[in-house]
């Protein structure tokens, strides 16, 4: 019988340029429009010119908001790193965070190293989705994140399913591909606890340089472990546990890049339904100061994430942990009126209107919530104001969630605010239109190039 990553490979294969309906192909252009906008906005951290300065010796492939050029796998652990610097990517309702955005770097590096076309990047893009959507959805309980394990692992077997297409892979390569990267691409989930450290911005990068690299491998003849999956000492065994197969194995019918929500503020997703109430209502309330107690009720398993590491999410130090900690995101949204990518410098860290409010919220978790996890993370904020007077607002889904989605016209508004700072308005402007245009193109070098900035533009 066929193994698991020879069945995974046939699951792929059978979808080709050109099958993805408009709707797919629609939703595709705005997943891309979304990572280019991250890709770009992140590119001037110091985390991410660390990993530019490190592989930007040379290549054919591009570095986002930069001039350098680097080799198809350190361009996408470069632009990888970019992308997932500022946590505003895009990601799928489910049990444990893994956003599938990530896929787009190395779809990207490839792509334009080996001059593929807009609706061979669109295919790909979709299909990497969909194998790293499949991983969560078909993850036992409890999955891999409560073994230490992390949901960056799932681009190991996503990355080589969207490389398939660009790099005209067939069955018997791509299921090499995915059984290389396999036994490779588990990565800890140490530096996503406590005091978040800076390397965390390359964990999906890493897991996706190693998951190209491997690709190009099998492309080249290596052969691996096609068992790496099922075996005794493989995938399942080592670090899934349980997963349903009947789901991670099913034909391509509804193309699951569907399901995927945007975020509209810049925090973790179990942190977006509470920052959506809490801005509304802030209109309600004349002086913050008048804010007696905030009770914030999470679903049970929001509410025991964010009740670990509770020194730190309540005293966060840098940018990574104040954006996962959905207190520090509450009180940020109250004190600023909003909360976007400018929200987690020194200062606001510091800022004693957060860490007040943050001193008086307490969290909760909530039966009936629960009952819409792991499809939402909804969230109820009760305010208790120093008159005696209680106002309540609660969010199932989100702003951005699927059943809740963004506007064309409101992804493009993100896009620019990320972008414009880096790239101008008019090349700004271009990417959008391009993207729009994105299976009409012949050669994807041409987004690519909008996206990189001139060395002299940069001084």
């Amino acid at each position: 019988m066929a193994t698991v990553l020879e069945r995974m490979a046939g699951v792929v294969q059978a979808v080709k340029p050109g099958d993805l309906p408009p709707e797919v192909l629609h939703e595709t252009r705005r997943r891309l429009l979304d990572g280019l906008g991250n890709m770009v906005g992140g590119s001037a951290a110091p985390t991410v010119r660390s990993v530019y300065a490190a592989v930007g010796t040379g290549g054919p492939a591009s570095l986002a908001g930069d001039a350098r050029r680097a080799t198809p796998a350190d361009a996408a652990l470069a632009n990888c790193t970019a992308l997932r610097y500022l946590d505003y990517m895009d990601g799928h309702p489910g049990p444990y965070p893994c956003p599938p955005s990530l896929v787009i770097p190395a779809a990207l590096a490839v792509a334009e190293a080996e001059h593929r076309s807009g609706a061979e990047l669109a295919t790909a893009i979709a299909l990497g989705y969909e194998i790293d959507i499949r991983l969560q959805v078909a993850s036992g309980d409890p999955d891999i994140t409560a073994h230490g394990w992390s949901g960056s692992s799932n681009l190991g077997m996503a990355v080589p399913a969207a490389l398939s297409v660009l790099l005209d892979l067939d069955t018997e390569q791509l299921a090499h591909a995915l059984a290389v990267s396999t036994v490779h691409s588990p990565t800890l989930d140490a530096s996503g606890r406590g005091q978040m450290a800076p390397s965390k911005s390359c964990v999906d990068g890493m897991v996706a340089q190693s998951a190209v690299t491997a690709t190009l491998l099998a492309r080249a003849g290596l052969r691996g472990k096609l068992s790496a999956y099922e075996g005794d000492d493989g995938f399942l065994a080592g670090v899934a546990r349980a997963y349903d197969e009947d789901v991670l194995l099913a034909p391509v019918e509804r193309f699951r890049v569907l399901d995927v929500y945007t975020k509209q503020y810049n925090a973790v997703k179990c942190a977006q339904s509470a920052v959506g109430s809490a801005l509304r209502l802030r209109s309600r309330i004349g002086d913050l100061d008048d804010i007696a107690g905030i009770t914030l009720s999470l679903a049970e398993r929001d509410y025991r994430n964010q009740s670990s590491d509770a020194e730190a999410r309540r005293r966060p130090s840098n940018r990574d942990t104040a954006n996962h900690s959905v207190l520090y995101c509450l009180a940020a949204a109250f004190v600023a009126g909003r909360l976007q990518a400018d929200q987690f410098g020194p200062d606001r860290l510091a800022d004693p209107r957060i860490h007040a409010l943050v001193d008086r919220t307490r969290l909760a978790p909530d039966p009936e919530l629960s009952g819409f996890w792991p499809g939402a993370n909804p969230a109820r904020v009760h305010i208790r104001l120093r008159s005696g007077a209680e106002l309540e607002d609660t969010t199932i889904h989100f702003p951005g969630h699927p059943r809740n989605p963004v506007s064309d016209a409101d992804l493009a508004d993100k896009f620019r605010s990320l972008a414009e700072p880096v790239l101008g308005t008019d090349r700004a402007t271009a990417v959008i239109e391009t993207v729009a245009a994105l299976e009409t193109l012949p050669d994807v070098g041409a987004l690519i190039h909008l996206v990189t900035v001139p060395e002299e533009s940069r001084r």
